[in-house]
């Protein structure tokens, strides 16, 4: 009896131990526990034993207990010192060291506690964290600083080497309530994380993420518990060849080894060691240490740390000039002439080419021609090319001196234009040989421009003539005539050189001897009067006569007018309107408030409907 009771009880411990190691059981986490404050039915149990395990959680001892203390916050630090160990610290002392050597100015002077400071540096190393994460590590006070929610998912996605997909993501959407109290930077972070499974995508029991609220122990348990397997596949690959775009700072040559300073995409300072085979080239050609300059843009590639290839290039530059020559073999060579005369010859292979707004190739590229190019070393990455010989028609505006250069501006078809022109430009008008001065404002022109300079000017004047009557005289340095014909109102410029006549005598005075209301025949050049045959008779619409009385309160002007023809004086009103222009006997306008009752006045008025409005006032 007593030998089945055993035998019974023998058989039942090696089922009880058979069934707890296929099925890992509580009766399991009960015998492996070593944490006196962490119960065997606590919610993280099984993600704290997981990290224990693998040597990532350790715990601390006091007396004969070993404390994890759950629910309790933990600080940045201890964080990273753990990310730092799944990622495989413990096992790689070389590059822990390695990495130590690289950060241990940045380590001391983040105040990071010597327990701590190399699994930084690896962490560092391996971008989880950055410079500038370091230095809110340790507080004014010298404590250290608990890590939020919110961090701790930047941290996890830079540790699985997902840094790159978080920043891909345009318009990341969560689902938790509290959404909008989450920092703008950390929602990609987030999201991946979320995406990852490793928070929960419901939140809490109310739906919150908590972005702000320190992190527990037992959370991170088990956050690095989900992630171990991508962050360990991460760090698995990471030691082969990698390839980055980087900007160069320096290169630190020694006796023993030497070191690349460069600059990452976000503008965060990284130095590496050098391999002693590395392979350079600079612009596409074999180059050796001393070649790397600042500011270079290079694509590196990575191994284990270490710089084993440098594909670096020459800063980018804008120039400009003129196509002094162009060879246009399989590999194309551009010689540039700057406005001091210096030349310098590109390779054009590869280049982006645009002419005249158009794409463009080599062959379109032609001497005189003048460009704006962006270059690297000895290469033209992009060319903008204007024709160096171009026709233009339009229609001359004006011609005049612009400081000590001479400017034609004309109306084109594709709007105004305006141009230097050359000091030995070729002009003819109406077929001959003419000066700048001969051009005529609404002259018909075609135009020849090299290299920005306008070199021959043909032009043709649109001659015209037409008759009417003087309604505005404008005398300025630039003297200007109105015709009104029946086609209506006419401005034109009096050219320099024109003739007038007054009832078939030369005015002596020119301009001065007109009057308005004469009726005028003028042949016009293009835009200017270039002859003007005026008859003193006026217009039946002129009123001429001596101001008697004015209503300034109704704008009305009360005139004495003679009659030649009856020989008799009759008063006529008329009506002063917004649009009525008053001259005064300097040809000047002014306000219905300078006319004066006995001033002698020529009118020019229109009927409507039995009021008499005035066009113009002038004061003889």
């Amino acid at each position: 009896m007593r030998q089945s009771i055993k035998r019974f009880f023998v058989f039942l411990t090696v089922f009880l131990m058979t069934f707890s190691t296929a099925y890992a059981g509580p009766v399991q986490v009960a015998n492996s526990n070593p944490f006196s404050d962490v119960p065997d039915n606590h919610w993280a149990i099984q993600y704290i034993l997981d990290m224990y395990n693998k040597g990532i959680i350790l715990g601390s001892v006091q007396g004969t207990s070993r404390l994890f203390k759950p629910e309790e916050g933990i600080s940045k630090i201890e964080v990273v010192s753990l990310l730092a160990r799944v990622m495989g610290s413990n096992g790689n002392e070389t590059a822990v060291n390695a990495a130590y050597e690289k950060y241990k100015s940045v380590l001391d002077q983040a105040k990071i506690p010597s327990w701590a400071a190399k699994e930084v540096a690896y962490a560092m190393d391996r971008g989880v964290v950055t410079e500038d994460d370091i230095k809110t590590f340790i507080d004014s006070k010298g404590s250290q600083v608990k890590l939020l929610r919110h961090e701790a998912a930047i941290y996890i996605v830079r540790a699985m080497g997902l840094e790159s997909t978080a920043k891909s993501l345009k318009y990341p959407t969560l689902s938790f309530t509290d959404y909008f109290s989450i920092p703008d930077a950390s929602v990609p972070y987030i999201k991946v994380a979320v995406d990852e499974g490793v928070f929960n995508k419901n939140g809490d029991s109310r739906g919150r993420f908590n972005p702000l609220d320190q992190i527990k122990r037992a959370e991170i348990a088990k956050i690095l518990s989900v992630s171990y397997d991508k962050i360990n596949k991460t760090s698995e690959t990471s030691p082969n060849t990698t390839s980055k775009d980087v900007t160069i700072d320096s290169v630190i040559q020694s006796s023993n080894v030497n070191y690349l300073s460069y600059k990452t995409s976000d503008d965060k300072t990284e130095i590496l060691n050098i391999d002693s085979k590395v392979t350079i080239t600079l612009d596409g050609r074999t180059a050796i240490l001393s070649d790397l300059k600042n500011g270079m843009p290079a694509k590196i590639e990575v191994k284990n740390n270490v710089v084993t290839r440098i594909e670096a290039s020459s800063p980018e530059k804008k120039i400009s000039g003129t196509v002094f020559s162009i060879f246009y073999g399989s590999d194309p060579i551009l010689t540039i002439e700057d406005e001091d005369g210096n030349r310098v010859s590109y390779h054009l292979t590869g280049a982006s080419i645009k002419k005249d707004g158009k794409t463009a190739t080599v062959n379109d590229v032609e001497p005189k021609d003048t460009i704006e190019a962006v270059a690297t070393g000895d290469k033209i990455l992009s060319l903008e090319v204007t024709s160096g010989v171009r026709q233009y028609e339009g229609t001359m505006k004006e011609v005049k001196m612009v400081g000590a250069k001479l400017m034609l501006t004309m109306d084109t078809d594709d709007g105004i234009k305006s141009f230097e022109i050359s000091d030995d430009v070729s002009i003819k008008r109406n077929k001959r040989s003419a000066e700048w001065t001969d051009l005529k404002k609404g002259d018909d022109l075609e135009v020849t421009v090299e290299s920005e300079l306008v070199t021959v000017i043909t032009a043709t004047s649109t001659d015209r003539d037409i008759s009417g009557s003087i309604t505005e005289i404008r005398i300025s340095s630039n003297p200007e005539i109105t015709i009104t014909t029946e086609d209506g109102d006419m401005t034109y410029a009096l050219s320099k050189g024109a003739e007038i006549k007054v009832d078939g005598r030369t005015a002596v005075d020119g301009i001065y001897n007109l009057r308005l209301g004469y009726q005028a025949d003028a042949s016009v050049e293009s835009d200017e009067i270039v002859k003007l045959i005026v008859s003193s008779v006026k217009e039946k619409s002129l009123i001429f006569g001596t101001i008697k009385r004015i209503d300034k309160s109704s704008n009305l002007i009360s005139l004495s007018v003679y009659d030649e023809t009856t020989k008799k004086t009759s008063d006529m009103v008329i009506l002063v309107t917004v649009d009525t222009k008053i001259y005064d006997r300097d040809g000047d306008i002014v306000r219905l408030r300078d006319l004066d009752e006995g001033d002698s006045v020529t009118v020019r008025v229109q009927d409507e409907g039995g009021i008499l409005n005035a066009i113009f006032i002038s004061v003889e």
